[in-house]
């Protein structure tokens, strides 16, 4: 079946009683469905999954969004997934998960480059037990 095929199927069936709403979730007629559906549908399926009566259907949008980050999805491939207009806002929406994300970076050069020290992004004097200035 051809996407929409159904949906093009009700409208000549119902004739006159459909309602144009261009709605992506119509209600069988045309007409939007209602918000509450959708949030009380996940409340009765969220309680049979033993999740706590606090979780929200939203909640789940941000876990998808910290679940993709943490699988080191990129920040704008996430933002496309989420919908949002700009990989700017998913980045401050996200960026708790950011924070301390480059910590391992020093060691990680260090290790890549062990020529460089310790303390990369000071000038060889100012690592401890370096005085060799020549070239400075």
């Amino acid at each position: 079946m051809r996407p929409g095929s159904n949906r093009r199927s009700v409208r000549l069936i119902l004739g006159d009683a459909w309602q144009e709403n261009d709605a992506v979730f119509d209600a069988g007629d045309g007409r939007p469905v209602d918000p509450d559906y959708f949030s009380h549908a996940c409340k009765r399926i969220f309680k049979e999954a033993g999740l706590p009566p606090e979780v929200r259907l939203h909640d789940l949008r941000h876990a998808f969004g910290t679940l993709l980050f943490l699988a080191g999805v990129h920040p704008k491939i996430v933002s496309a997934a989420l919908g949002h207009a700009s990989e700017a806002f998913t980045m401050s929406v996200y960026q708790h998960l950011l924070d301390g994300l480059g910590d391992g970076v020093p060691d990680a050069i260090s290790e890549a480059f062990p020529g460089l020290g310790t303390n990369w992004g000071q000038s060889p004097q100012d690592e401890p037990g370096r005085n060799d200035t020549a070239g400075h």
